[in-house]
């Protein structure tokens, strides 16, 4: 186990990280997507200016280092771009696109892989099935409207991106919650080989387990690609941590390395709600990391979180990754609802990132 498991700890402290981004052509870029909650949605209506104000700065300074655009009705759309005086921020028209997207967690039920971009079946465990259902048809009329090209459909395997972590490039964890789900329709051996379509290696680990506070975590809160051969592990779970590693270690050898985030305070990490505190909830694209941080935000001091313990763990990724690292500043109202960096985002590359493109912009590709 140790040739694959390290945990390293820094006690210098740094006041910026990578302050000065590489400016590339945007063809070089990946394409981020994010989706808007409608103005009428109540699932979200008690954070509503919250979660907006907050996916406004985020396509903001995503915008500085990938390209990013944010899908909105046509009833939330005049407070995105500034008709309405309703929010502080607002979007230029650019960065807009208008669609029907009916949940915010946008990665759980678009195309994913590695390899190819697979639309995959998408079911909810906690929602009633049509709630499910009415979410992945309003994604699929979206990429069929636009006429959006995928590289394939898999309409036998059900799979949610709450229970994937990819590298973006050879290789993804699948949480085994993936193999419970299809149990009924496909053997895992078959399941196995769909997944391997998608992102080629593919190992099955253990899903989350609950604590006082944190009864849904996702498999994306707790594990995250920092590059292609390094995965970060929080070591908030200690199970999911240890199951983890021996499958790591029984599948991929010496091709992943280990990287553990210290904590701090357990006791208030295991008794906070959502993904609060937790850094491994990070956005990487190929050549980026957006890393969360929590010091910033006055309801997250209450909750003991500080900016020492943010510069510690931005420092930590930066020294063991060839990314460029970038902090993102995460409300409370933002973490405790479950929401993440990589929940709200779907990354495109190629002709299908071409074509979204063109749309915000008003072309035709």
């Amino acid at each position: 186990m140790s040739k694959i498991f390290f945990i390293i700890f820094l006690f210098n402290f740094f006041p910026s990280i990578n302050s000065n981004p590489l400016k590339l052509p945007y063809e070089n870029r990946s394409l981020i997507v994010l989706a808007a909650p409608s103005i009428w949605d109540v699932n979200y209506a008690d954070d509503f200016i919250s979660i907006v104000e907050f996916q406004i700065k985020l396509v903001k300074i995503l915008n500085e280092y990938e390209t990013a655009i944010l899908i909105a009705d046509r009833h939330t759309m005049p407070l995105l771009d500034g008709r309405t005086k309703m929010l502080r921020e607002h979007l230029p028209s650019t960065l807009l696109l208008e669609g029907n997207i009916y949940d915010i967690n946008l990665r759980d039920f678009a195309p994913m892989g590695c390899l190819k971009q697979i639309k995959f079946i998408y079911r909810n465990a906690e929602w009633a099935p049509i709630a499910s259902k009415q979410v992945d048809d309003s994604i699929n009329r979206f990429l069929m409207k636009n006429r959006i090209k995928l590289q394939r459909r898999e309409p036998e395997v059900v799979l949610s991106g709450r229970d994937v972590v990819d590298n973006g490039k050879n290789r993804a964890l699948i949480s085994n919650t993936a193999l419970i789900t299809n149990m009924e329709k496909l053997p895992e051996w078959s399941l196995t080989l769909k997944l391997q379509n998608a992102f080629n290696k593919v190992v099955i680990v253990p899903s989350p387990t609950s604590f006082t506070g944190r009864k849904n975590l996702r498999l994306d809160d707790v594990l995250a690609f920092a590059d292609d051969g390094l995965l970060i592990i929080s070591g908030l779970d200690p199970v999911t941590k240890s199951r983890t590693i021996s499958e790591l270690y029984k599948r991929e050898k010496k091709d992943v390395a280990v990287l553990e985030l210290p904590i701090g305070d357990e006791e208030k990490y295991v008794k906070d709600e959502g993904n609060c505190g937790l850094y491994t909830t990070m956005l990487g694209t190929e050549k980026s990391l957006f890393v969360p941080v929590f010091g910033n935000n006055p309801a997250n001091w209450k909750r003991g979180y500080s900016t020492k313990t943010d510069k510690m763990v931005l420092r930590l990724i930066e020294t063991n990754t060839r990314k460029r690292v970038i902090p993102v500043n995460i409300p409370r109202e933002i973490c405790r609802r479950g929401i993440s960096l990589r929940s709200l985002a779907w990354i495109l590359r190629g002709s299908a990132a071409n074509q979204i493109r063109g749309l915000a912009r008003g072309k035709e590709n």
